[in-house]
C-alpha cells in the first residue's frame, strides 16, 4: 500500500517551503532554499519571451550605401552618417526582421526626405526593399525606421547584407557617383 501526501504537503515538499508562525498567528510560507524563489521568479518573467518565439540574432553587415548617402535639400545637403541595426528572428515562422536607426546631418531649412532599406543576397540581388519618410531636424537627425523583414527561410532567401540610403533621382545618383569616383581617385 502506498501513502500519498496531501496536495498542499506535496507542493511544499516540491518547492522546499516551510511554514513559520508570524504576528497574529498568520502562517507565511517561506522558501527554505532562497535560490528556489529566484528560479521561480525568473521562470515566470522569462516565460513571456518564449511564448512569442522571437530570438535576438546577429544582423548581417549593415551600412550606408556610399552613392546614396547625400541628397540636396532646402538649399543645403543632408548626409546619412551612420546606422545602427538590431535583428530578431521569428523562429516559428522562419522570418528575420531588422530595426534600423539612422543618424545624419541636415540643413536647418530641410523638411523630410525618403530613405530606403534593402536586404541583398550574396549575388547583390534585392531580397526586400522598403521606403520610409525621415523628418530632418535642425543640424541633425536620429530616426528609428519601422521594422523590415529581411529573410524568409521558407522561400530560401538568405540576406548577405543590409544597405540604407536616400531615395535619389537618376540625376542625383549620377552626381553622387561622379563625386564618389573623384574622391576615390577614379575617372
Amino acid at each position: 500500500m502506498t501513502y500519498a501526501l496531501p496536495m498542499r504537503k506535496q507542493l511544499s515538499v516540491a518547492l522546499h517551503l516551510r511554514q513559520t508562525a508570524h504576528k497574529g498567528n498568520r502562517i507565511i510560507m517561506r522558501f527554505s532554499k532562497p535560490y528556489i524563489g529566484l528560479i521561480l521568479s525568473l521562470s515566470v518573467v522569462l516565460s513571456g519571451c518564449g511564448l512569442v518565439g522571437n530570438d535576438w540574432v546577429a544582423c548581417p553587415p549593415a551600412s550606408v550605401l556610399a552613392t546614396a548617402e547625400r541628397v540636396q535639400v532646402g538649399g543645403g545637403e543632408a548626409v546619412l552618417k551612420s546606422i545602427e541595426a538590431s535583428c530578431e528572428k521569428d523562429t516559428g515562422a522562419g522570418l528575420s526582421f531588422v530595426e534600423i536607426e539612422a543618424f545624419g546631418a541636415a540643413p536647418a531649412s530641410a523638411t523630410s526626405v525618403p530613405v530606403f532599406v534593402a536586404s541583398l543576397n550574396a549575388e547583390g540581388r534585392i531580397i526586400n526593399r522598403q521606403q520610409f519618410m525621415v523628418d530632418l531636424s535642425d543640424g541633425g537627425f536620429a530616426e528609428e525606421l519601422p521594422m523590415l523583414q529581411y529573410e524568409d527561410e521558407n522561400k530560401g532567401q538568405e540576406s548577405d547584407r543590409l544597405v540604407v540610403g536616400f531615395v535619389l533621382s537618376k540625376a542625383q545618383l549620377q552626381e553622387n557617383r561622379a563625386a564618389w569616383r573623384k574622391s576615390m581617385g577614379l575617372k
